[in-house]
C-alpha cells in the first residue's frame, strides 16, 4: 500500500523520486495528457449541483490515476500532500520546479490565502456532504490555487507540480472527514456517478484503503510564529471551478496548435442579450439563460444595408443607437434602431479614429458609458467616447495592464456585462472582472462547454 505524506516530512531522495518521476511526465507528454483530461471534463467543480456532487470524488480518481502513472516510472513514488496549515508556503523542493507551468504569482493576489487551522476545524465539523464540498473547495481549495497564481488559476492548472500536492490534500482531508461520516455519500445520479474518463464510480472510490493508498496520518507540526497571520479566507461570491479551455496536445505540449475561431464579433444589444458573429451568419444569444434565442442567419438579413456581410472583425456599442463595425482596414458605423449604415461609410479606421494608431482592430468592447477599449495584436487603446479620442499614454500591452488575463494577443471578441468582460479566443473565452482588476478563477473554458451550441457554422 502506498502512503502519501505530507511535504513537510517528506525526505531528499523522496522528493528526487518524485520529482524525477514527474520530469518523464513532462517530457513523454502523459502530463499533457492529464492537463487535457481535467480541461475536458466538465461537472468537477462546485459550479452547480453535479460539481458539489463529483468535486471530490473525481479529482480522487484524478490524483489516483497520474499516481499510477508516476510509478510506472518510479513504483517508490507516492504523491505527497501540501499541509496548508502548517505549510504556509511553496515547499522549497519546488520552488524553481515549475513541471510544464508557465509562472507563478505568489501572494500576488489579495483574494488568495492559506487556510488557518481553526478555518479547518470548522470546515470539518461540518456533517452535511453538500456543505462541507462546498465549504472545502470555495474557503480552502480555491484560495490556495489563487495565491499561487499563474497556471494554477485556471484549467491548466495539473501543469504545475503543486496543483498535486494541493489535491492530494484535498483528498486527504475528505478522508479524514469520511471517518465520521462515511454513511454521508454523494449523491450523484446517472452518467455523473461515474468519473470519465475513468470506470470508477463513485462507490469504488469512498474508502482509499480499497484503492491501496493512505496518508500518513501523524499530527503535522505546529506551524512557525507568524507576526502577521493571513486572516480565514472568506468565501468567493461567485465561486467558480478550475476551468474549460481546449486540451494540449500530447508531446510537444507547447506551443498549442493555431485554434480555428468559433466566434469572430459580438454585439450587445438588449439587456442580457447580444448578437455573435461569424463569418456571414449571426444568432441572437441570451446570455443569462445561455440559449441561441433566434436561429443562425445571414448577416445581411439581420443587418440590412450594410457594406460588411462577411468576416466582421470587430464590433462595439456605441453612444445612442450608433455601432461601429470593423473589417480589416475600413470601419462602417450603423444605425441599429433604423437599421442602416450611416452615410459616407465605410472609412479608414487610421483615419476615422486616428489617434488609435491601430489600422486594424481586433476586437472592440465598450466598457462603460464613457470608455471603450480597443484591441490589436499584443496591445490596447482605452478611447474617451465623449471627447472622442484616444486616452494619453495608449497603446499599452495588453500583458502589462490585465494581469492573469489567458489571452495576451489576438484577442477574437469581447463583450461586457456588467461587471465583468467577457474575451474570446479560438474555441475558449474568460471572463475578467472590472471591479477587482483580474481574471476571474477558474478561467478560461471552453466555449462549447459553456455557452451551447457557439461553433457557428458558415
Amino acid at each position: 500500500m502506498n502512503i502519501r505524506k505530507s511535504s513537510l516530512q517528506l525526505t531528499e531522495t523522496e522528493w528526487d523520486a518524485f520529482i524525477q518521476a514527474f520530469e518523464v511526465t513532462v517530457n513523454d507528454g502523459r502530463l499533457a495528457e492529464f492537463v487535457a483530461f481535467h480541461t475536458m471534463n466538465r461537472h468537477v467543480h462546485g459550479a452547480g449541483i453535479p460539481g458539489l456532487w463529483r468535486f471530490l470524488p473525481w479529482h480522487r480518481a484524478y490524483v489516483l490515476e497520474f499516481e499510477k502513472v508516476l510509478q510506472s516510472v518510479n513504483p517508490s513514488v507516492a504523491i505527497p500532500y501540501w499541509d496548508w496549515p502548517a505549510q504556509r508556503s511553496i515547499p522549497p523542493k519546488l520552488l524553481n520546479y515549475l513541471g510544464l507551468s508557465t509562472g507563478r504569482d505568489p501572494g500576488g493576489s489579495p483574494r488568495g490565502a492559506f487556510p488557518t487551522q481553526s478555518l479547518m476545524n470548522s470546515i470539518m465539523a461540518d456533517g452535511n456532504f453538500r456543505s462541507f464540498t462546498n465549504r472545502l473547495e470555495t474557503n480552502a481549495h480555491n484560495p490556495i490555487h489563487i495565491w499561487v497564481g499563474g497556471n494554477m488559476v485556471n484549467m491548466r492548472s495539473p501543469r504545475d507540480p503543486l496543483f498535486w500536492l494541493h489535491h492530494a490534500a484535498v483528498d486527504r482531508y475528505w478522508h479524514l472527514w469520511q471517518q465520521s461520516n462515511f454513511s454521508n455519500i454523494p449523491d450523484a445520479l446517472g452518467a455523473d456517478r461515474i468519473m470519465d474518463p475513468w470506470n470508477h464510480s463513485i462507490n469504488q472510490l469512498l474508502d482509499i484503503h480499497q484503492l491501496d493508498y493512505a496518508y500518513d496520518l501523524a499530527p503535522a507540526p505546529p506551524p512557525p510564529p507568524n507576526p502577521d497571520p493571513q486572516p480565514d479566507p472568506q468565501p468567493d461570491p461567485d465561486p467558480q471551478p478550475d476551468p474549460d479551455p481546449q486540451p494540449d496536445p500530447p508531446p510537444p505540449p507547447d506551443p498549442q496548435p493555431a485554434l480555428r475561431p468559433f466566434i469572430y464579433s459580438m454585439l450587445p444589444y438588449k439587456k442580457k442579450r447580444a448578437y455573435f458573429f461569424k463569418n456571414r451568419s449571426c444568432i441572437e444569444y441570451h446570455l443569462r439563460q445561455q440559449k441561441i434565442l433566434n436561429p443562425v442567419q445571414p448577416i445581411s438579413q439581420v443587418f440590412p444595408g450594410m457594406d460588411f456581410t462577411n468576416e466582421i472583425d470587430a464590433i462595439v456599442k456605441w453612444s445612442g443607437n450608433k455601432v461601429y463595425m470593423f473589417r480589416g482596414n475600413q470601419c462602417i458605423r450603423y444605425d441599429i434602431k433604423d437599421r442602416r449604415q450611416d452615410p459616407g461609410f465605410p472609412q479608414l479606421i487610421d483615419q476615422f479614429f486616428p489617434d488609435l494608431g491601430f489600422t486594424k482592430i481586433d476586437a472592440a468592447v465598450r466598457w462603460d458609458k464613457r470608455t471603450a477599449y480597443f484591441f490589436s495584436g499584443s496591445q490596447f487603446v482605452r478611447y474617451d467616447i465623449k471627447k472622442g479620442k484616444a486616452d494619453a499614454g495608449f497603446p499599452r500591452l495588453i500583458a502589462n495592464n490585465f494581469p492573469g488575463l489567458s489571452f495576451q494577443e489576438d484577442i477574437d471578441a469581447a463583450i461586457c456585462h456588467r461587471n465583468k468582460v467577457f474575451f474570446i479566443k479560438g474555441n475558449e473565452y474568460s471572463r475578467f472582472d472590472t471591479s477587482q482588476w483580474q481574471q476571474d478563477f477558474g478561467f478560461p473554458r471552453l466555449i462549447n462547454g459553456e455557452w451551447p451550441e457557439m461553433d457557428l457554422k458558415g
